[in-house]
């Protein structure tokens, strides 16, 4: 559980599911987290993805 949905928080804990799991899936997707970005990915997530090799895609409908 994330205390706070903000994006150092949620960014946490997505880095510790992919630690925990040992794969990164190839193309993530949100929900139109504020803490993800509105219509786009912030830069924050944008880079960490990018760190990756992940391209962020939003939810269908979102």
């Amino acid at each position: 559980m994330l205390p706070y949905r903000t994006t150092p928080d949620l960014l946490g804990g997505m880095r510790a599911l992919l630690q925990d799991a040992q794969v990164v899936p190839s193309r993530p997707l949100w929900d139109n987290e504020s803490g993800i970005g509105r219509r786009r990915p912030s830069d924050p997530v944008a880079a960490s993805a990018g760190s990756l090799g992940d391209q962020i895609a939003p939810a269908a409908g979102s």
